[in-house]
């Protein structure tokens, strides 16, 4: 949506507002509609037996307001009878909102900082390739299948991360066999992953594939000095390191007790309003009357409690399926576009004039 901010316009404002892929209402809305339908069975019953039975509340209104409060404000009851269940859920809002509010900030700060971390580590392929491209000489066709070997096979790790943490490439990769299949994996080199019995971090078997393949270079000649040795491994290891660490963060998620705490303590605050806000105190009539403007005057509080809650969970797992997770499989054509491009162009430039 950024084309939609480009200025800071009012009409800015209102286009993002209107969006619906990855909007608040996309995400909010059908749980909206189920406090209000909610809402609004219990009241119609209410009016319902309220029409036939002409029930009046002049016992809450004699018991519980003095004659100065009658004239001056108007409160909220419940349908429960206790004086001291009465006065909890009508003062709920303004006493327990905060500890509510404290919940769901310190949630969706360690939310977000769990998507910043994970995007910053997303492992694009650009400056691999570049290295590769520049260190391994030879224009021969090994040393060219050797430049788009290890490429492949860096990328064919990201690929095996990216299964174990996304759904969506999951999806698209739902056997090894599918990598064959989109030229990411070779047959022989399947056989070899399914023989070497590794059931933790099976990405890093074609890094070992890697380092061999970079040695024999070194030793043929076609990497040339130490240094240019080593800096092909720096690479590789901040490329391996960029996949272990979304890996990490995959295996170790936010603790559960505090997603369910939060999503528990929204909800029961929503019930509570639904419930604690059906009657309001008519100063007029000098009664207690059907709250009918509920989706008006307490929807808006629910629908601000909810969306921060789910943008939240959205933000949780940044590598789940929701409209503004991170697209890895748009990462992985991305990286796999890009390294061939980039292997293709080697010792080409334009002439120099």
């Amino acid at each position: 949506y950024n084309r939609d901010v480009a200025s800071a316009t009012w009409w800015a404002s209102l286009r993002i507002l209107l969006r619906w892929r990855g909007s608040i209402w996309k995400s909010v809305l059908p749980e909206l509609i189920l406090y209000l339908a909610i809402y609004y069975i219990i009241f119609g019953i209410l009016w319902w037996r309220e029409y036939w039975n002409n029930i009046t509340y002049e016992k809450y209104y004699n018991i519980t307001w003095t004659p100065e409060q009658r004239e001056t404000k108007v409160e909220e009851r419940t349908l429960i009878d206790d004086p001291y269940i009465i006065s909890l859920v009508r003062n709920y809002g303004s006493d327990y909102s905060v500890p509510l509010i404290m919940l769901l900030s310190f949630f969706t700060t360690k939310a977000f900082e769990r998507w910043q971390y994970i995007f910053n580590n997303i492992a694009y392929a650009e400056n691999l390739a570049l290295t590769v491209n520049a260190f391994i000489k030879g224009s021969d066709r090994i040393a060219q299948l050797a430049r788009q070997t290890v490429m492949r096979q860096a990328i064919l790790a990201q690929i095996l991360v990216y299964r174990d943490v996304s759904i969506s490439v999951r999806k698209r990769f739902p056997t090894m066999e599918s990598l064959i299949e989109a030229d990411m994996l070779k047959p022989d080199e399947l056989k070899m992953l399914e023989s070497s019995f590794n059931p933790y971090n099976v990405f890093t078997i074609p890094f070992c594939w890697i380092t061999t393949l970079l040695t024999k270079l070194r030793q043929d000649g076609n990497i040339t000095g130490e240094p240019t040795y080593v800096n092909l491994f720096t690479e590789m290891k901040e490329f391996r390191k960029k996949l272990e660490t979304v890996y990490n963060y995959d295996c170790v998620p936010i603790p559960l007790a505090y997603p369910q705490i939060v999503s528990v303590a929204v909800r029961i605050h929503c019930m509570v309003v639904v419930i604690g806000k059906l009657f309001i105190f008519a100063r007029n009539e000098g009664y207690w009357m059907l709250n009918a403007n509920f989706a008006l005057v307490n929807g808006p509080e629910l629908l601000i409690y909810l969306a921060w809650l789910k943008v939240a969970e959205i933000l949780a797992n940044p590598l789940g399926e929701d409209d503004d997770d991170l697209e890895l499989n748009h990462i992985i054509d991305r990286n796999n576009f890009l390294s061939r491009s980039i292997i293709e162009a080697h010792d080409l430039c334009p002439i120099l004039e």
